[in-house]
């Protein structure tokens, strides 16, 4: 599973973001693995085999990176630092902040691609709603990445 960490310049190097970076390299050495075995129900509860049933893989990878994340931010670490620590998800990504500033993102390189698509077509505003969907049947992208860019171009 290729999953990426974006950091801020001031990500401190602490246990709580140790931990995340560690349960990252987990999902990626074991994500792939963990999917398919929850989907079988061979491992996991009755709640993470359901996702991973019902759920696309990316989707279910990043649903458990913010368990791990919010593990390392309720984390009795983070509570006696004096700092907020925070973390939520959204469809792409899972961030993590400290005090209101943001300071990872993880994310898995296959929803990044809208940046390729702004690449080509150019950025939202300057690009007719015909020329969006073109390039949708042109491509033939998956039903998620298509409502993607619909939602950046066209909403």
């Amino acid at each position: 599973m290729d999953i990426q960490i974006q950091e801020e310049t001031n990500t401190p190097k602490n246990y709580a973001t140790s931990l995340i970076r560690d349960c990252v390299k987990f999902w990626i050495r074991e994500g792939d693995k963990a999917v398919k075995n929850n989907k079988s129900g061979k491992w996991g509860s009755k709640e993470t085999q359901k996702m991973a049933q019902t759920m696309q893989p990316d989707d279910f990878i990043l649903d458990m990176v913010l368990c791990d994340c919010k593990a390392a931010c309720n984390s009795q670490f983070a509570q006696d630092s004096g700092n907020v620590y925070e973390c939520g998800r959204t469809r792409s990504h899972v961030w993590v902040q400290i005090d209101e500033d943001r300071i990872l993102m993880i994310f898995i390189p296959v929803y990044n691609t809208i940046a390729k698509v702004i690449d080509k077509l150019g950025s939202r505003g300057n690009v007719s709603e015909a020329d969006v969907l073109q390039f949708i049947e042109t491509n033939k992208f998956e039903a998620d990445f298509i409502a993607d860019i619909k939602g950046y171009y066209l909403i």
